[in-house]
């Protein structure tokens, strides 16, 4: 499904790519807006499906089998909202 693990990614480059001024930039853009807000929880990707490089192959492939379920969202926070998971937080 595209999530890592069940743990907090609290990795200095985590951390590092939710400050970092192009990436800022980028979504200051998208929203048009300038209070972003960020949560730091895990991390999550999806892999491509189409012309993949296998490189021991030595050619391109398709992999269908690796396509994430359609309709298939996943958000911990909501822009339009503001409403958040509380998984991002950690009592003391």
């Amino acid at each position: 499904m595209g999530i890592l693990g069940n743990t907090r990614w609290l990795y200095p480059q985590a951390c590092d790519n939710r400050q970092n001024v192009k990436i800022y930039q980028v979504f200051r853009t998208l929203f048009d807006d300038h209070e972003l807000i960020t949560n730091v929880t895990r991390a999550g990707l999806m892999r491509p499906t189409k012309d993949v490089y296998f490189p021991s192959l030595g050619k391109t492939e398709d992999r269908q089998n690796w396509k994430t379920m359609s309709n298939w969202l996943h958000l911990d926070m909501n822009p339009l909202t503001g409403r958040t998971t509380t998984y991002g937080f950690e009592y003391t």
